[in-house]
């Protein structure tokens, strides 16, 4: 379990502990639950952004060669 997901769990376990104790906390609790999901999806999205932008320079900056062929590797293919 990653760090983050486990920092989740943790924190949703004491809001559960935090609604059994006081009755109050519900309320509080549930605006917590929407928002803490948040910074973590973000850091996510833009860490899986960097890596598709990275992978498309590697594309863009590969430069095609030609393949020659010598008299041997024209025989292998022509079987």
């Amino acid at each position: 379990m990653s760090g983050g997901a486990l920092l989740i769990v943790l924190v949703l376990s004491a809001l559960v502990l935090g609604a059994a104790s006081v009755l109050g906390t519900p309320l509080l609790a549930i605006p917590i639950i929407l928002l803490l999901p948040g910074p973590f999806v973000t850091l996510e999205l833009l860490r899986r952004q960097s890596s598709r932008r990275k992978v498309a320079v590697f594309r863009r900056s590969a430069v095609p060669t030609s393949a020659r062929f010598d008299a041997q590797d024209r025989e292998t293919l022509s079987r």
